[in-house]
């Protein structure tokens, strides 16, 4: 995120300017960035599809040490990109997790099948499941690691608001309306003028008690580099680039720094690296009084389109950084916000989305008329796990459609590793016809026991079964009686994921339930972790449909529910009906929780073996692939007719 490199090289050269401040009252954080910086930094186990319990507990630890200091964390979440000038940036960088997650599962499942054999049983291969992962290199974050991240603050009382689009400038202009520095770890924060400053993640030192920081200011980065306006920096985004400006690549502006600063160049000799020229960029626009005595000069000496290029990326960056100064309350007070054929998003949308319990997922149709589909880790090898999950959104869609420019909505999704991301599109106005859901502009009309209905009607469950459970376990029997029909797993899998369900239910360290040393054959391990993806895909999609029908069930965090190492250990036994009865057996309520839970997927599975149903077998749709580019401005209307580009459509 931000400008590549540009953390690195203040780091380098600007050690010297930070203050340090013990940091006290308002502290706005930037959601996303922190949400990503804290599982990486901890080196949580990504392979096994998630450890929510462990992320949870390291957002827990990190909030709670900012509580503990007099600190008053306010989060502010990335909304909805309605300008849609990130999305090129966004699907690259998808592209890049579901490359990252291809090489690493493709590499052990090669090491494994070359040591074990294709005779190999079960338990083959010794596996130690309580140790973390060792370090991949590529971090890839867990499907809900956001939605953890969401409740964890919900639960410990912080304030925290979703904006409209990148956050970003939203995130400045909060921090001078309440005169205090922002937390992030986007480089972007480096030409806010942020009154208060900006604390880079890592120079934030929450871990000791006064929470003390090393603190950017904007002012003092201008007079240290003796600028000689405040709008000068911006002409380094506008060259090196941005998520929004793409970078400039001209060999005369190069040629004209290379002779502006021969003489620096001689001094200092040697190799150049990406921080030296990022150096060498900064000391040569302080010869410069103005961006537009910049524009001047390279009109002498680059291109016209090259200088048509800079004067764009310019404007872009004064915009972009432009702060003003605004409340939590002023985001919540905003009402106005439209669809894509123009109708009036109710309100109770709006205020849901704000408070985290509207997914953005959920409402990418809305705006979009579309939708890309977010990564699993799964079995690189196989169809996306996405893909199980397509009834329950045709049935969104259906409830969406009075918002919907056209009743097509386009899916962007990883079919498999080496076809990548293809377009599909599900016909909602035939949906509309054959199921009877409810319309999203009635849902405030319409009782909660009739939004259960419709949910689960999605999920293919009797509402009755529901009866059997307390409330936060509604929205989980629903996802595995749809996820039992539809990947129609071995009921050794089924056991393994209630147990695991069951066990983190307890909120107790999942690690405390697996030994140091295992038997796991790896050479399963893919394919195990494939159909435990395919839940964690229904109960998101689940989750998002519960969104649109106004929350009727409550959501029990996947921090309570699944851990992927625990999940993969049950599977790996031989006798899990053994492990159930030692891990149950201290309580009857819980054992006749996971026979309830067996119960409902043992009903389902014999509704499958009627329908006929099996994941793997069923063709959906044809796909058109999608080209993977970076440029946010390319126009779509390469595609323009939905007939020919569509083979085949729901009917």
């Amino acid at each position: 995120m931000g400008i590549r490199g540009l953390t690195t090289y203040m780091n380098w050269s600007y050690w010297r300017q930070w203050r340090t401040i013990e940091v006290r009252g308002r502290l706005i954080i930037d959601a996303m960035s922190v949400c990503f910086v804290i599982h990486e930094n901890n080196r949580i186990d990504w392979l096994h599809g998630g450890q929510y319990w462990e992320l949870r507990q390291s957002y827990k630890r990190f909030i709670t040490s900012l509580l503990e200091s007099g600190i008053e964390p306010i989060v502010i979440f990335d909304g909805i990109d309605y300008t849609g000038k990130k999305s090129g940036v966004m699907l690259d960088r998808k592209e890049s997790a579901r490359q990252a997650i291809s090489d690493i599962l493709d590499k052990d499942d090669a090491e494994s099948n070359s040591s074990t054999g294709s005779s190999a049983s079960r338990l083959d291969k010794q596996h130690d499941f309580s140790k973390p992962a060792p370090s991949q290199g590529s971090t890839v974050i867990p499907l809900f690691a956001q939605a953890v991240f969401c409740e964890t603050l919900r639960e410990l009382g912080v304030r925290f608001v979703y904006a409209d689009g990148d956050a970003d400038s939203i995130i400045a202009s909060i921090a001078n309306y309440y005169s205090c520095p922002v937390v992030s770890n986007d480089s972007d924060f480096f030409f806010f003028n942020i009154r208060a400053g900006y604390i880079p993640f890592y120079n934030l030192h929450w871990e000791q008690q006064p929470v003390t920081a090393q603190v950017y200011y904007y002012l003092y980065f201008v007079d240290n580099f003796n600028f000689k306006s405040l709008e000068v920096p911006l002409l380094i985004p506008a060259i090196l680039g941005n998520d929004y400006i793409e970078p400039l690549n001209s060999p005369c502006l190069r040629g004209d720094i290379a002779v502006t600063l021969l003489k620096y160049r001689e001094r200092r000799g040697g190799t150049r690296s990406w921080r030296d020229k990022t150096h060498e960029l900064i000391l040569y626009f302080k010869n410069f009084s103005s961006p537009d005595e910049f524009l001047n000069c390279i009109s002498r000496c680059c291109l016209r389109n090259e200088v048509s290029i800079v004067e764009k990326n310019l404007e872009i960056a004064k915009d972009f950084y432009t702060v003003n100064e605004f409340s939590i309350k002023d985001i919540m007070n905003k009402s106005e916000m439209t669809t894509s054929n123009g109708t009036a998003l109710p309100l109770w949308m709006i205020q849901q989305l704000r408070n985290g319990q509207f997914s953005l997922s959920a409402m990418a149709p809305v705006v979009f008329n579309g939708s890309v589909l977010p990564n699993i880790i799964d079995n690189p090898k196989r169809r996306s796990a996405m893909f199980i999950g397509l009834p329950i959104r045709r049935c969104m869609y259906t409830i969406l459609l009075p918002l919907l420019e056209e009743s097509y909505v386009h899916e962007t999704v990883s079919v498999d590793f080496e076809d990548g991301y293809s377009s599909i599109a599900c016909n909602a106005a035939n949906e509309y016809f054959r199921f009877n859901l409810p319309s999203i502009t009635d849902m405030e009309k319409i009782s909660i026991s009739c939004r259960i209905d419709a949910l689960c009607f999605s999920l293919e469950c009797s509402s009755g079964i529901l009866n059997w459970f307390e409330d936060k376990w509604k929205l989980v029997v629903l996802s595995l009686a749809f996820w039992t029909k539809y990947a129609v797993p071995d009921i050794h899998l089924i056991k393994s994921l209630i147990l695991c369900f069951i066990v983190c239910s307890l909120d107790r360290d999942p690690s405390s339930h697996m030994p140091h040393s295992t038997d796991a054959d790896s050479s399963q391990n893919n394919d195990t972790l494939h159909v435990f993806s395919m839940w964690q895909c229904v109960y998101h999609d689940t989750m998002k449909l519960n969104n649109v029908l106004m929350n009727p069930l409550s959501f029990t965090t996947p921090a309570l529910l699944f851990d992927g190492r625990l999940a993969m250990y049950y599977a790996s036994l031989a006798d899990i009906n053994n492990i159930v009865r030692s891990e149950l057996v201290s309580s009857l309520q819980l054992l006749a929780l996971f026979k309830s839970l067996m119960f409902v997927c043992t009903e389902s599975l014999k509704a499958a073996t009627k329908d006929g149903v099996q994941y793997d077998q069923t063709v959906y749709f044809n796909l058109v692939p999608v080209l993977i580019s970076s440029d946010s401005d390319e126009d779509d209307d390469s595609v323009s007719d939905e007939s020919d580009i569509f083979d085949y459509i729901y009917d």
